[in-house]
């Protein structure tokens, strides 16, 4: 018979080695465990079967994107305007339901039959004057509403911002010609070259 342990395999040589201590912040396993293995990439799974990890390559800096130019309202006149009528429009709609409201069926005509003594409530009439007021009213908020809109849409517009000179205003002191001015008891002449 042999002695027990005769017929194993013998270790490989530096089996028993000790292991290297581990990196800075790394957990260690307890006395006679084995130590933990590295932590996985990407959150912590290992790759799958089959899969090995992407080779390192170089990553070039991705090219700055080009700078907008700047921008600006197309006119601001123009957009203010179109908010202006646009408002103007809807309150002149609700003023127009008002006044065909309180014109329609506005007095109630009373009828007796054969001239006797007893009155009834034969028809309503309209106040005419009120429901024309508000047919115009009408009439006139549609038109500003439908003005204002597209000037609203149009001055509001972002368009690229050019550097174009304002033309210069020139005053009454510098006009070329004559400049006459007239005020309450007063006339005034004056000439520039």
């Amino acid at each position: 018979m042999a002695p027990p342990g005769a017929g194993a395999p013998l270790p490989p040589p530096g089996a028993n080695a000790p292991l290297p201590p581990p990196g800075p912040g790394a957990q260690t396993a307890p006395p006679g465990y084995q130590p933990y293995p590295p932590p996985y990439p990407y959150g912590g799974y290992p790759y799958p079967y089959g899969y090995y990890p992407p080779p390192y390559q170089h990553q070039s800096p991705t090219p700055a994107q080009p700078t907008l130019p700047p921008l600006r309202r197309n006119d601001t006149t123009m957009m203010v305007s179109g908010i202006a009528l646009t408002f103007t429009g809807a309150a002149a709609s609700v003023a127009s339901a008002l006044l065909m409201s309180f014109g329609t069926s506005r007095y109630t005509i009373y009828c007796s039959p054969g001239g006797g003594s007893v009155l009834y409530a034969c028809r309503d009439e309209d106040d005419v004057g009120l429901v024309a007021a508000g047919w115009v009213t009408l009439g006139v908020s549609i038109a500003a509403m439908g003005a204002g809109i597209p000037l609203w849409i149009i001055g509001g517009k972002r368009v690229v911002a050019t550097a174009t000179k304002e033309p210069e205003k020139t005053s009454r002191e510098h006009a070329p010609g004559p400049t006459v001015t007239l005020g309450l008891g007063s006339a005034s002449a004056r000439f520039a070259f």
